[in-house]
């Protein structure tokens, strides 16, 4: 698969690693904030048909959750 973004930038760009830390910290809040987003709006759907009865097995995944990029290739 080809991606628009080569793997050495995104590593560069989107990670900070700290003096003595054990990993990396991932900086890219606009992401962060996509993901956030996505997580909310699954539980609030999950709950919602919970209190109302329903099965939670027909939820839909938000549009946002699904990206060309694994989490892992972030």
């Amino acid at each position: 698969m080809n991606y628009p973004i080569k793997y050495e930038n995104i590593i560069t760009k989107q990670f900070v690693k700290q003096v003595g830390a054990p990993g990396l910290e991932f900086i890219n809040l606009e992401l962060i904030e996509r993901q956030r987003g996505a997580a909310s709006y699954m539980i609030k759907t999950v709950g919602a048909n919970i209190f109302s009865g329903k099965s939670i097995m027909n939820i839909s995944l938000p549009i946002n959750i699904s990206d060309y990029k694994s989490q892992t290739e972030l």
